[in-house]
């Protein structure tokens, strides 16, 4: 199962990889990781995402785009997959806070590709505007890193559909990747995932399975656990297929840091769930 991101001419497999979970808190060690990243790669994933500000201490920026690069250059997979990074947020101790300005944004990139160990990054995505800069200013940087052949593709994190319309009066958008799974379905609700496609945007939904509270409701929610048990698959490959049918533009990116797990979720692209059973996914949240 094959996905175009955008309008460009990048085809991947349905399934991405989220690596932000590598560079956590709880994070596996370096070797595990790249265990992870070869199993992710190994089940079919051919996008992997990442960001600048993925790390979980001071002095630690940049930690997830070194682990990726250094995981596919030992590898030796590098020209096999398609990265997406992010910027715009600060690292810790003031993680998640934005960062938007046009001077910042081009310091950024020319971190990131250093890192990376790439000469252009193939997606390069907004983490998430900043009230203080108009967002026509932010995205306009990044027009101009891709005027520079430092980026070449422009995304969106974290935005509402005023915000997308703003950063396309400015320039072509690919994708746009924001939080969706049955218990955040606020993109399905406004009307942004479908506008998604209809203008042609990849959606990347981050937290597909809901982070930890997906996780809860995977271990307790009996009607999920009773359609796993009739599809013989994990409450994960339901959320993930159900997310794939909500549009040929929709692009998950599950992470992992066990290579069970990755393993497990790349296997929903095989899934065929009913439409009455695909409602009663979309509805677990009421």
């Amino acid at each position: 199962m094959k996905r175009t991101i955008g309008t460009t001419d990048i085809s991947v497999n349905a399934l991405g990889f989220g690596a932000w979970q590598l560079s956590n808190v709880n994070r596996p060690d370096q070797a595990q990781a790249i265990e992870v990243i070869a199993a992710a790669l190994d089940g079919g994933a051919e996008l992997i995402d990442t960001a600048d500000c993925y790390c979980s201490g001071e002095n630690e920026f940049g930690h997830n785009e070194q682990l990726v690069n250094t995981a596919l250059t030992t590898l030796g997979r590098k020209t096999e997959v398609t990265i997406a990074s992010k910027c715009g947020f600060l690292g810790p101790p003031d993680h998640w806070l934005p960062a938007g300005s046009p001077e910042r944004i081009k310091q950024c990139c020319d971190g990131s590709l250093k890192r990376l160990g790439v000469e252009t990054i193939a997606l390069y995505q907004l983490h998430g505007p900043d009230p203080k800069v108009p967002i026509e200013d932010t995205v306009g940087a990044l027009a101009e890193l891709q005027s520079a052949g430092k980026v070449r593709h422009i995304g969106l994190s974290n935005v509402d559909n005023d915000q997308l319309d703003r950063a396309l009066s400015v320039t072509r958008i690919e994708s746009v990747q924001n939080r969706c799974n049955p218990w955040v379905r606020d993109d399905l609700d406004n009307g942004l995932l479908k506008r998604c496609g209809e203008r042609g945007i990849t959606y990347i939904p981050w937290h597909p399975v809901g982070g930890e509270d997906g996780h809860r409701a995977c271990a307790s929610d009996v009607k999920l656990r009773g359609l796993a048990t009739h599809y013989d698959v994990s409450p994960y490959q339901l959320l993930i297929a159900w997310l794939l049918a909500l549009g040929e533009h929709v692009l998950p990116i599950p992470g992992a840091t066990r290579v069970a797990s990755v393993v497990d979720s790349l296997k929903a692209t095989q899934l065929e769930v009913s439409s009455d059973d695909l409602e009663t996914i979309g509805a677990l949240a009421q």
